[in-house]
């Protein structure tokens, strides 16, 4: 039993050992193995693009077109965008700045037709309907939706912006009709007037009738100074919306929209500040002004005109002349009367490109454009612009339009205003012809509706390919 059992014990033994052994080779190889794998795993941080940080999506070439934006400055803005989207580390963003609009106008049309358009480009709010809106890739509701649109944004940009469009459903036999933005502003801009403190001190400017006032006690004071540069369109800046920001306070919203009443007030008030007979005599500076090719802005600096009227982003070229900084002051665009205020709009929407081989960018601009921590990086860059953010507008209103001028937003910003665009049809046409209108201060009326004839015809012809044969003269 003895001996029978010690060869039970040994080959128990033998067998728990060898067991035993097996398990631990087993178990080596696959320690060995899962070694093996973490340090394959290891070391393919080292060469595999991390997510989020340096995974990066090779874009050689985006291009971005805007109109009077300087390009550095938009460049700046990219750059956060970047920082912000890591991904996107490398792409490279080609912005080009045109100086005026017809000039990026005539320049998009050629684009377009050597299939070299931009892939994000402007449009501007003042064309109802653009030549380029077959070439506009809408915005999906999904991004972003029209109801935040109309709840986060000043209200005329939910009557600019939001597309409607029907379609068929196969499972029923209506019709949805489905809401579209074109693309989300981020800034707009009105009509102010820049003027030398010195002469309209403690002067209310808010309507025509109070400007009339300080423009007559003025001249008593210095006879030969002209106080306000208005009429004469070969030397105002921007004379076409001077006189556009006019024709909204009658609310003639579109150009097929005026009567002769209508006609007659608005341009009356703006050939009285030139007339000869009146105070403030402006076009008796006339020759002058095309003797030394100077505009309403060189007089103005030179002290010889009190007031200017432009958009706030003439702060820049106002620094160029030299003004003296500390006399410079700014007053909301004159009304028609002090309690009912109808103020034109202007800004450049961005749109996308719908050949544009980047739409996974694209999504991710529409993200970045139109969060509002993102627009306020954006109006750093540009604080000449108001936000379209209606969240931003109290910040924004204390805050200074250039460094070197103690002029601000809220100088000219009105709560009770109501904001509206014009529909001028064709905004190239439009501002190059109207000023052939302005300085006939007889036939106006019938120059009016010449021009608006003309233009109604060619707008047709262009959009709807129709008439093509017919005079438009």
């Amino acid at each position: 039993m003895t001996r029978s059992y010690a060869y039970t014990s040994t080959f128990t033994f033998w067998f728990i050992n060898d067991h035993m052994n097996k398990n631990k080779i087993i178990f080596s190889i696959i320690w060995w193995v899962l070694l093996l794998l973490l340090f394959l795993w290891v070391s393919s941080l080292k060469t595999w693009p991390k997510k989020n940080t340096t995974w990066h999506i090779n874009v050689n070439n985006f291009t971005i077109w805007i109109v009077n934006d300087e390009i550095n400055k938009f460049q700046d803005f990219l750059a956060k965008f970047k920082a912000n989207n890591p991904k996107y580390a490398n792409t490279n963003f080609t912005v080009e700045s045109f100086p005026s609009y017809s000039e990026y106008y005539y320049s998009l049309i050629w684009a377009f037709l050597k299939w070299t358009a931009p892939d994000i480009f402007v449009l501007n709010n003042n064309e109802k309907t653009s030549i380029f809106e077959e070439q506009i890739l809408w915005i999906d509701p999904d991004i972003f939706n029209p109801n935040d649109l109309s709840k986060d944004f000043e209200p005329v940009f939910t009557s600019d912006l939001i597309l409607k469009t029907e379609i068929d459903l196969w499972w029923d036999e209506w019709k949805q009709t489905i809401e579209f933005i074109k693309w989300v502003p981020m800034w707009y801009e009105t009509m102010w007037m820049f003027y030398s403190f010195r002469n309209f001190k403690w002067r209310n400017l808010s309507t025509w009738a109070w400007l009339n006032d300080a423009v007559s006690r003025l001249v008593k004071k210095r006879s030969d100074f002209i106080p306000v540069a208005l009429w004469n369109w070969r030397t105002i800046i921007s004379s076409y919306d001077i006189i556009t920001s006019i024709l909204v306070q009658s609310w003639v919203i579109w150009l097929d929209s005026m009567d002769d009443k209508s006609i007659k007030q608005s341009f009356y008030t703006y050939q009285s500040f030139g007339d000869l007979n009146w105070s403030n005599k402006y076009n008796k500076l006339y020759s002058e002004i095309l003797k030394k090719w100077y505009s309403n802005l060189d007089l103005f600096s030179q002290d010889k005109v009190g007031l200017v009227i432009w958009y706030p982003r003439l702060i820049n070229e106002i620094n160029n002349k030299w003004f003296n900084k500390k006399f410079l002051r700014a007053s909301p665009f004159p009304q028609s009367n002090a309690s009912d205020w109808t103020i034109l709009i202007n800004y450049n929407y961005f749109v996308m490109n719908k050949n544009s081989n980047y739409t996974e960018l694209w999504k991710e601009l529409i993200k970045y454009f139109s969060s509002e921590s993102w627009e306020k990086e954006f109006l750093k860059q540009f604080p000449y612009y108001l936000p379209a953010h209606l969240s931003l507008l109290s910040r924004k209103l204390d805050e200074k339009i250039h460094p070197g001028f103690w002029v601000k937003l809220w100088n000219f910003y009105n709560d009770n205003a109501q904001l509206v665009s014009f529909d001028k049809k064709n905004k190239v046409l439009y501002d190059e012809e109207i000023i052939n209108v302005l300085d006939d201060n007889v036939n106006y009326v019938d120059l009016y509706k010449h021009f608006r004839k003309i233009l109604l015809c060619k707008y047709w012809k262009m959009i709807n390919q129709e008439w093509l044969s017919r005079s438009c003269e």
